[in-house]
């Protein structure tokens, strides 16, 4: 397939989809010259690498731990205001059939 002309190679696959961005943040962008989607792949590149919290989107204060029954990973984010405060997100386990509870990631390694 033909790619468009004066757009780099990536070095990863894409897919194109429909984003809705606040028009407020499109023009502002925009008139920026802001890369959008770089913008959209880093985020989900930290979350899914869990490096940022999906609840309240910092980077700060977070631990990532291991469950003593299944080695998965869950992310547990201790910022002030998360709604998510000390719980367990992007938990690996909950794949699995049954999944582990909270209590055996805070027992898990860290």
């Amino acid at each position: 397939m033909a790619r468009p002309v004066g757009r780099p190679n990536l070095p990863y696959e894409t897919r194109h989809v429909m984003l809705n961005i606040r028009t407020e943040y499109y023009i502002k962008m925009k008139r920026e010259g802001t890369n959008m989607s770089k913008i959209v792949n880093d985020f989900l590149h930290d979350r899914f690498s869990y490096s940022v919290c999906p609840t309240c989107y910092k980077d700060s204060d977070l631990d990532l731990r291991e469950c003593v029954k299944c080695d998965g990973r869950a992310l547990f984010c201790f910022a002030i205001g998360c709604k998510a405060y000390r719980q367990p997100q992007l938990r690996e386990c909950l794949k699995h059939a049954e999944p582990c509870t909270a209590q055996e990631f805070m027992e898990g390694k860290r």
